[in-house]
């Protein structure tokens, strides 16, 4: 989470150059404005881990916007070969986020 992705800026137009253009919000949660190089995106929220960024998106569900909440977590960025273990940390962030 500490980490900066440096990336290289998209070859062509995206997805998120058409919807920010046409009045779209497009909303980054976690690594997206990096991993697009702040292309197309309107507003950008960094998270610290998965349980964050989970928390920081339903914050924004929340939200009245119209377009896209595009999400990248942390924990997941990545390929897993452990994928009970990717299940059980998902489980965990999704669990930490509510109440039950």
């Amino acid at each position: 989470a500490n980490r900066h992705d440096y990336a290289l800026a998209p070859y062509g137009r995206t997805v998120l150059d058409e919807l920010k253009e046409n009045g779209y919000d497009v909303i980054g949660v976690g690594k997206i404005s990096d991993i697009f190089s702040g292309r197309g995106i309107t507003r950008s929220i960094r998270s610290a881990s998965s349980a964050e960024g989970m928390r920081q998106t339903i914050e924004c569900a929340k939200t009245t916007f119209q377009g896209l909440c595009f999400v990248n977590l942390v924990d997941f960025d990545a390929l897993r070969l452990d994928t009970a273990m990717s299940w059980s940390v998902l489980m965990s962030c999704w669990a930490s986020c509510f109440s039950f």
